[in-house]
């Protein structure tokens, strides 16, 4: 004897099933579900991009099979639109070119509740820069299953949702407190040189690149001063710079770093708040989200009046 009981819940728009001892064939894991998407994120920037798009999971049985199902998969977007009516959302589509599609077709084989593989969207990083920024949806739905099963119709069990973030940011640095301690200052600083647009007049700019923190240079500052820092070679991985300063009155309000591989074209990084310090200040480092390569590099200050900067 087969039982089969159908539930109805209360707003008469999704369905429930109990089918005895056939079964059926879903989709059962702890995210993705409407109450609990799976998340993704996209984070670029004008160096590089970084995040996880990724998804992958088996098709599931509710009884040992007693001969081969196979299920079929598919990224429907037009489940995007009623998620978000029914759920008061706002997610946006992607474009389905934009992903890799691995075992879309999963077999659960006779004797087993799971199948062996998993099926496997993403994409691939290279693709994280062609995404607007936005939030979007993946819906993988289980479409079809071929054998003497059939796919539930509770409808939850049926899709796998994902929900993707994508920022975009035009800073390259990290924000101020958030720098973290990867890296290690340049010992070997032979061919480096030093030039400035503003005051030095207490201390050689050469001071600032000696690796002596007992020596100094410093002058009167107004807004807009620059330093430029000649490396005098192209470096790549370049992950930020470091710095100490004393001021005696007043101090940094803002530092904008730019480089350049070869003095003429610049890319500016962004800007960031220096620590604040009295008198002395702990090490102000401008930290890149993505390392850099570049021979030159330029920092641009807006100051209160009057600082002596150490190095």
């Amino acid at each position: 004897m087969i039982l089969f009981v159908s539930v109805c819940s209360c707003d008469n728009t999704e369905y429930y099933d109990i089918y005895g001892d056939k079964g059926v064939v879903y989709v059962d894991e702890l995210k993705g579900n409407p109450n609990y998407l799976a998340e993704g994120f996209v984070y670029n920037t004008p160096r590089d991009s970084n995040g996880s798009v990724d998804i992958k999971f088996p098709v599931r049985a509710n009884v040992e099979v007693t001969e081969d199902v196979e299920a079929f998969f598919r990224i429907n977007n037009d489940l995007v639109a009623s998620f978000n009516e029914r759920y008061n959302a706002d997610y946006g589509t992607l474009d389905p070119a934009i992903f890799v599609t691995e075992k879309m077709n999963l077999r659960i084989t006779r004797g087993e509740m799971e199948s062996k593989d998993s099926l496997h969207v993403y994409i691939p990083k290279e693709k994280f820069a062609e995404i607007e920024p936005g939030d979007y949806l993946i819906p993988v739905e289980l479409e079809k299953v071929n054998g003497y099963l059939e796919k539930t119709v509770t409808s939850v069990r049926c899709v796998y949702y994902m929900a993707v973030s994508v920022i975009y940011d035009s800073s390259n640095i990290r924000p101020h407190g958030s720098e973290g301690t990867d890296g290690t200052l340049a010992t070997d600083r032979s061919g480096w040189n030093m030039t400035c647009n503003g005051d030095y007049s207490y201390g050689p700019l050469s001071n600032l690149i000696d690796g002596d923190t007992d020596s100094y240079s410093g002058g009167n500052y107004t807004s807009d001063i620059y330093w430029l820092l000649d490396l005098g070679k192209v470096y790549s991985n370049i992950l930020g710079t470091y710095i100490l300063h004393f001021h005696a009155k007043y101090q940094w309000v803002s530092v904008k770093v730019s480089t350049s591989v070869d003095g003429e074209k610049w890319i500016d990084h962004g800007t960031t708040t220096p620590n604040d310090g009295t008198w002395y200040s702990q090490a102000d480092i401008a930290k890149f989200i993505s390392p850099v390569e570049a021979r030159y590099i330029k920092l641009v200050f807006t100051t209160d009046y009057y600082s002596i900067f150490y190095r």
